[in-house]
């Protein structure tokens, strides 16, 4: 338990809170549960805390949560070269979810950012992993940086979960060879009980996915690409 005491989840938990009472909100901390711990080999992945924490009305808050930290999320736009009629691709990925029962969910290719908070090069190493492409760093643009203020997070869970999410760009062309060869690869590390299966879709595809990864990551994506367009 001391690992999670003084592990990065915990410590940059009480930071934020610390930036929001230096920011002029008054509650009070009488003592921080930790319900349960997801270990990631020695390093803590996911901790499930539930704090005695009060308002300045003396009111206890509902500030159960679930500490995992942030992640980074990959939208490629993939040019067909050779065939200009073609529409733009996509590569996103299908695996399980258990938690919403659904064995084939498919979604960007993300991944969750190491203690030494790197994002590009945990974006690279996701990219390998999971897509079987190998990338450089220039050739990322980081669409949240363009288009958040603040830390620069996103965040889709915020009432229970403190995971913030980095977008980013991946500008590619690829010959409609090298497009069939990724399509239906298989993917992952088995050894950490990913099974993942690459799939070359439409970019546009991406706005209808129940994965809310793929619907944000699009629309910032096209913002970027189209920057006349109004809808954000």
């Amino acid at each position: 338990m001391a690992t999670v005491a003084k592990g990065k989840l915990l410590s940059d938990w009480a930071n934020r809170l610390g930036t929001a009472r230096r920011s002029g909100n008054i509650f009070t901390i009488k003592g921080v549960y930790v319900q349960s711990v997801k270990w990631f080999g020695s390093r803590p992945g996911f901790v499930n805390i539930d704090p005695y924490m009060f308002d300045a009305e003396g009111t206890r808050m509902n500030a159960a949560a679930q500490l995992r930290g942030n992640a980074v999320v990959l939208i490629p736009y993939i040019v067909c070269e050779g065939d200009p009629t073609s529409e733009p691709k996509t590569a996103v990925v299908q695996q399980p979810r258990v938690a919403v029962g659904d064995f084939a969910f498919t979604g960007p290719c993300a991944g969750m950012v190491d203690d030494e908070g790197n994002f590009v090069a945990v974006m690279k190493k996701e990219i390998e992993q999971e897509l079987g492409m190998t990338i450089d760093a220039k050739d990322l643009v980081d669409l949240t940086a363009a288009f958040t203020t603040g830390n620069q997070l996103i965040y889709p869970s915020e009432g229970g979960c403190d995971e913030g999410l980095r977008y980013f760009l991946w500008h590619a062309k690829m010959t409609s060879a090298q497009l069939d060869s990724y399509h239906n690869k298989h993917t992952g590390l088995h050894s950490e009980g990913e099974k993942t299966v690459v799939k070359i879709v439409d970019f546009d595809s991406l706005w209808h996915m129940q994965d809310s990864k793929a619907v944000i990551g699009y629309l910032l994506a096209k913002q970027y690409l189209t920057p006349n367009m109004k809808f954000l």
